[in-house]
């Protein structure tokens, strides 16, 4: 789910299709795939996993991160390889040092960025219904996590607008 989430930046059919990783996204998920590259993914994921079970402190984001986990996660790596200014293949024992470190050490800020960027989204996507986000019922919010070109938005944002 890690590595499919974030380096091969499929949150929508992570979250969804569980029970195909090892079967029909196998070849996806692994081909070229290090143990580097797979322990970062696990340390974004987790963290991600973790903040989404935290009072965001913002009722909107409380709304928000009920479903964005596997969003976060993705944006979460794209911003962890633009600080550390280096490719996902390049992403490997010489460098896992250096971006263990900026995750360890950045973790909150990178994800308050990408929870912003969701938000963001999130509001823009149901802009149309004229309503609080409290008022918008939690199948309407989580079938936009489901999209594949709702994610592709929040990354783009989060890759020319950081």
């Amino acid at each position: 789910e890690a590595v499919f989430t974030i380096w091969r930046k499929k949150p929508f059919l992570a979250k969804y299709h569980k029970s195909e990783l090892f079967d029909k996204y196998y070849d996806e998920i692994f081909q070229g795939l290090n143990a580097s590259q797979m322990i970062i993914a696990v340390l974004i994921f987790r963290y991600c996993d973790a903040e989404r079970r935290k009072t965001a402190g913002n009722p909107e984001a409380d709304i928000v991160r009920r479903y964005d986990n596997y969003l976060a996660a993705m944006l979460f790596g794209s911003v962890l390889l633009q600080k550390g200014n280096i490719q996902l293949s390049a992403l490997d024992h010489r460098s896992f040092e250096q971006i263990r470190g900026i995750v360890e050490n950045s973790a909150d800020e990178i994800y308050d960025l990408c929870e912003r960027k969701i938000l963001e989204a999130v509001k823009s996507n149901f802009a149309y219904l004229s309503k609080p986000l409290a008022e918008i019922d939690g199948r309407t919010i989580a079938s936009a996590f489901r999209s594949e070109e709702f994610c592709g938005r929040c990354l783009k944002e989060v890759e020319t607008n950081e």
